[in-house]
């Protein structure tokens, strides 16, 4: 009898120390790949964007500007002087950015970036320039 609870107590061990080393296993993730799941800031889109129009009487740029810690700033270029045109927050999920005023969320759109453009499924479409920068 004590010879079958000892056999009984040395299974249950093993069965517990192997099923407790398999699930304390971690998943090894990127810095990107972090970012994303638990910040919800997609690396790509960190950075300046800028996208040109023009019309008759005079260009206009607008920048958007994501910063890793999740905030942003927009603005715009026209005839030489830059204004602000929104602040706020931003953060991804699934494939899809939330921008954020103040306590209002507005709903998410889809987005792509390649080879240094980024396009809204909107079809605003956004380039890296080479330098940019905002005032805070």
């Amino acid at each position: 009898m004590k010879n079958s609870i000892k056999t009984i107590a040395a299974i249950i061990i093993v069965l517990m120390t192997a099923f407790s080393t398999t699930f304390a296993k971690t998943k090894k993730m990127s810095a990107a790949q972090f970012d994303l799941v638990y910040k919800h800031t997609d690396k790509k889109l960190v950075g300046t964007w800028e996208k040109a129009s023009m019309n008759y009487q005079s260009k206009k740029v607008e920048y958007c500007q994501f910063n890793a810690n999740g905030t942003y700033i927009s603005f715009e270029k026209k005839d030489a002087k830059i204004s602000v045109t929104g602040k706020g927050n931003w953060l991804v999920k699934a494939d899809g950015i939330y921008i954020i005023h103040g306590n209002e969320k507005q709903a998410p759109v889809k987005y792509t970036v390649e080879n240094n453009q980024l396009v809204f499924e909107d079809a605003a479409q956004y380039t890296k320039p080479a330098i940019a920068y905002a005032n805070k």
